[in-house]
Protein backbone atom coordinates (compact mmCIF):
# COMPACT_ATOMS: atom_id res chain seq x y z
CA UNK A 1 0.00 0.00 0.00
CA UNK A 2 1.22 3.22 -0.63
CA UNK A 3 1.72 6.32 1.83
CA UNK A 4 -0.65 8.28 -0.12
CA UNK A 5 -3.05 6.01 0.41
CA UNK A 6 -6.43 7.81 2.18
CA UNK A 7 -8.97 4.86 4.21
CA UNK A 8 -12.42 5.46 3.40
CA UNK A 9 -15.54 4.06 5.87
CA UNK A 10 -16.07 1.83 3.20
CA UNK A 11 -15.64 -1.90 4.60
CA UNK A 12 -16.81 -5.86 3.99
CA UNK A 13 -20.02 -6.87 5.82
CA UNK A 14 -20.83 -10.44 6.09
CA UNK A 15 -21.80 -11.87 2.85
CA UNK A 16 -18.80 -10.11 1.02
CA UNK A 17 -20.69 -6.46 0.35
CA UNK A 18 -19.27 -3.54 0.96
CA UNK A 19 -21.01 -1.14 3.15
CA UNK A 20 -20.57 2.25 4.66
CA UNK A 21 -19.82 3.09 8.21
CA UNK A 22 -23.66 4.58 8.08
CA UNK A 23 -24.43 0.98 7.02
CA UNK A 24 -25.62 1.86 3.29
CA UNK A 25 -24.46 -0.60 0.93
CA UNK A 26 -22.20 0.62 -1.44
CA UNK A 27 -24.26 0.62 -5.02
CA UNK A 28 -21.03 2.02 -7.21
CA UNK A 29 -17.31 1.96 -6.05
CA UNK A 30 -14.73 3.11 -8.96
CA UNK A 31 -12.78 0.05 -8.12
CA UNK A 32 -9.30 -0.10 -9.18
CA UNK A 33 -8.33 -2.93 -11.80
CA UNK A 34 -8.55 -6.55 -10.18
CA UNK A 35 -10.17 -5.20 -7.04
CA UNK A 36 -11.71 -6.15 -4.37
CA UNK A 37 -9.20 -8.84 -4.30
CA UNK A 38 -10.32 -11.36 -2.07
CA UNK A 39 -8.16 -11.86 0.33
CA UNK A 40 -6.44 -8.87 0.42
CA UNK A 41 -8.55 -6.96 3.52
CA UNK A 42 -12.09 -5.95 4.33
CA UNK A 43 -11.56 -2.52 4.37
CA UNK A 44 -10.98 0.22 1.92
CA UNK A 45 -8.83 2.94 1.08
CA UNK A 46 -8.50 5.49 -2.52
CA UNK A 47 -5.36 5.85 -4.37
CA UNK A 48 -4.92 7.28 -7.92
CA UNK A 49 -8.67 8.20 -7.47
CA UNK A 50 -9.94 4.13 -7.47
CA UNK A 51 -10.81 2.25 -4.87
CA UNK A 52 -8.79 -0.72 -3.52
CA UNK A 53 -9.32 -3.25 -0.36
CA UNK A 54 -6.56 -3.02 2.35
CA UNK A 55 -6.12 -4.77 5.94
CA UNK A 56 -7.89 -2.81 8.35
CA UNK A 57 -5.16 -2.77 10.25
CA UNK A 58 -3.56 -0.15 7.52
CA UNK A 59 -2.31 3.01 9.10
CA UNK A 60 -2.78 6.17 6.94
CA UNK A 61 -4.79 9.19 6.55
CA UNK A 62 -8.73 9.13 6.05
CA UNK A 63 -11.28 10.52 4.53
CA UNK A 64 -14.87 11.50 6.82
CA UNK A 65 -18.19 11.94 6.09
CA UNK A 66 -20.58 14.21 7.52
CA UNK A 67 -22.27 17.20 5.80
CA UNK A 68 -19.54 16.91 2.80
CA UNK A 69 -16.10 15.40 3.30
CA UNK A 70 -13.48 16.06 5.53
CA UNK A 71 -9.84 14.70 4.72
CA UNK A 72 -7.58 14.06 8.08
CA UNK A 73 -4.26 14.59 8.08
CA UNK A 74 -4.07 12.18 11.26
CA UNK A 75 -3.09 8.77 10.86
CA UNK A 76 -5.03 6.30 12.34
CA UNK A 77 -6.54 2.02 11.37
CA UNK A 78 -9.93 1.94 10.28
CA UNK A 79 -11.04 1.23 13.59
CA UNK A 80 -9.36 4.07 15.39
CA UNK A 81 -10.45 6.33 12.52
CA UNK A 82 -14.29 5.46 12.32
CA UNK A 83 -14.04 6.26 16.13
CA UNK A 84 -11.99 9.78 16.14
CA UNK A 85 -14.57 10.87 13.10
CA UNK A 86 -17.63 9.20 14.96
CA UNK A 87 -16.50 11.73 18.23
CA UNK A 88 -15.51 14.25 15.94
CA UNK A 89 -18.23 14.85 13.96
CA UNK A 90 -21.29 12.97 14.51
CA UNK A 91 -20.90 13.35 18.71
CA UNK A 92 -21.57 17.31 17.84
CA UNK A 93 -24.98 16.82 16.09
Amino acid sequence: MSSNTILTSLNKVGGGDFSWASGLIADYVNWAPDQPAKDAGDCTGILKLVVSVVPCETVANFVCEDKGANIISEKHNFSSAFLYSYVLFCGQR
